[in-house]
């Protein structure tokens, strides 16, 4: 296991022998992973998935077995799908800031003999706590093959009193106990996405053994416009399952749609817990001072932080920050983030329009989901030649725009 964790937010083990997925994630120290406390799967490799906070099915999952067309020995399609246990191969890692983020490839063999490819990025919102999972699923091999992908988030339920619910829209009435329905357990999917929403959410607590937090999951429902939620208290076993999921429970046959090789599916994931903050930040007087310029007393707090006299880093600004940029001296704006990151996330198109307007010249050199490549590397070294300084550059955190400055500078000398 790996450790992976920020200034603020949970301590994670991820697991590079099964794709990198959760094995333990500590709130203090307290893990909220069921271990034991959950029944066997009877297929060794599910069995050791099972036990950590967080496992991915898929791609060629269904949630129960069926022959593999052609076979003629009897094989089934495993019951949880074939990613478990394929190696994860790590391409990246960051954790020198209060962020942190790390990439990982992972080549599966399907039951069927066909292949495809996860690429998996993990990151961690040092200034929030916040848990981010962004996956893409291609088909690799020469055949199409059906899609499901189903995030099995496995929470060890003696944490649980009777003053924890799920909460949620797509739940009946909007809540329910932990402890839903007839002892010893059950199982339900309903339909997550609500109209005009593109990400889905469901609340989990308060939980008082991790001091009343709340683990908050939100998932893009294009993707994964499902939502399965389990428990089952038969001894041993004492766990409940919050399971984001692309597909009812149905049979192959019935599955929406197939992908055929070279295309991609990709999917999204928010778990995040509910920490309250401790990192202050710096307010707009002072940062105004710092620049030679004057905000009016009650200016809006920003968290910007200097690299050095030309450049600047701050998380994602909004169209009403800019009129306050502009003031504290800045003279051009650099956006690392790509759009539709976040709902409700401010378009860049947005933003440059009002700084435009105000006379700051704008750039986008988005930073993706795969880091900092060459190719945002050149666009960055164009942006420094360019454009007037001082600069301030945003992404989400700030982490990108550092990231991306430090490795711009070897190119420019």
């Amino acid at each position: 296991m790996k450790a992976f964790s920020a200034a603020v937010g949970p301590r994670l083990m991820l697991d590079e022998s099964s794709v990198l997925d959760i094995g333990s994630c500590f709130v203090g120290e307290v893990d909220l992973a069921p271990g034991r406390a959950i029944p066997d799967d009877g297929d060794p490799r599910i069995d050791h998935s099972l036990e950590g906070f967080l496992f991915t099915c898929g791609p060629d999952h269904i949630r129960h077995p069926e022959p593999i067309p052609g076979r003629k020995d009897g094989k089934h399609f495993p019951l949880h799908g074939s990613f478990s246990s394929h190696p994860a191969k790590l391409v990246f890692w960051d954790g020198q800031g209060e962020d942190v983020e790390c990439h990982a490839e992972v080549s599966v063999k399907l039951a069927d003999g066909g292949t495809a490819l996860l690429e998996r990025q993990w990151r961690i919102d040092g200034q929030t706590g916040e848990v981010w999972l962004a996956d893409k699923v291609t088909n690799t091999g020469p055949e199409p093959f059906s899609p499901v992908h189903m995030y099995h988030m496995n929470i060890g339920a003696w944490l649980f009193d009777s003053e924890v619910r799920l909460n949620g829209a797509m739940l009946e009435n909007g809540s329910l106990p932990w402890n839903f329905g007839e002892d010893p357990g059950g199982v339900f999917c309903v339909p997550a996405a609500t109209e005009g929403a593109a990400w889905a959410e469901v609340n989990l607590g308060p939980i008082a053994a991790i001091g009343g937090k709340t683990l908050r999951v939100k998932f893009r429902t294009d993707t994964l416009p499902h939502l399965q939620i389990w428990r089952n208290q038969q001894s041993p076993a004492h766990v409940l399952g919050i399971e984001p999921v692309s597909h009812r429970w149905v049979d192959r046959r019935e599955l929406e749609e197939a992908v055929p090789p070279g295309a991609w599916r990709e999917h999204r994931l928010r778990p995040a817990l509910l920490l309250r903050l401790t990192r202050a930040s710096i307010d707009a007087p002072s940062v105004a001072a710092y620049w030679g310029c004057h905000i009016p007393a009650g200016g809006k707090a920003m968290d910007i932080r200097q690299i050095n006299d030309e450049y600047a880093v701050t998380g994602q600004i909004t169209v009403e920050d800019l009129e306050q940029v502009k003031a504290m001296g800045f003279k051009s704006i650099v956006c690392n983030r790509p759009d539709e990151e976040d709902p409700g996330q401010p378009s860049f198109a947005d933003i440059a329009a009002k700084a435009e307007a105000l006379g700051l010249e704008v750039k986008h050199v988005p930073v993706g989901r795969m880091g900092v490549d060459a190719e945002a590397v050149n666009g960055m070294v164009d942006a420094l030649d360019e454009l007037p300084r001082p600069m301030l550059a945003y992404c989400r955190s700030g982490a990108r725009s550092t990231a991306i400055y430090e490795k711009s500078q070897h190119l420019r000398g």
